[in-house]
């Protein structure tokens, strides 16, 4: 599906859905899904699992995905350039980074912006 054809408000119809993957997408497209998320913050509340799969153009994981609040699982993979997670993202119980060399290097440092985000998952 190209993500700049789907309507704005499409997600108020998908409260049950659980499970959701974004996968190949460029900067553009997430800029078109930056709108879904920006006007609902309660949109998805079955969400358990979100997945960045071959992202490449993705530097920091989007700020919307703190707005998940049953959230279980984060799973990023393949996501080359990601170097960042948001401030005040979820802690859920598993997050999952394959394949992200600039992030897992971040995430490695005791001293990085990143680690007060991961240290208590």
């Amino acid at each position: 599906m190209d993500v700049k054809n789907v309507p704005q408000h499409w997600l108020q119809n998908l409260t049950s859905l659980e499970n959701l993957e974004f996968s190949g997408l460029l900067s553009d497209h997430f800029q078109a899904i930056e709108i879904w998320f920006k006007d609902d913050i309660n949109c998805l509340p079955s969400l358990q699992e979100i997945t960045f799969y071959w992202c490449e153009d993705l530097k920091a994981l989007p700020d919307w995905i703190c707005n998940f609040s049953s959230l279980q699982h984060i799973k990023i993979e393949s996501c080359a350039n990601l170097e960042s997670l948001p401030e005040g993202m979820p802690r859920p119980p598993t997050l999952e980074i394959i394949r992200c060399p600039l992030l897992i290097e971040e995430c490695r440092a005791e001293t990085s912006a990143a680690w007060p985000k991961i240290a208590t998952l």
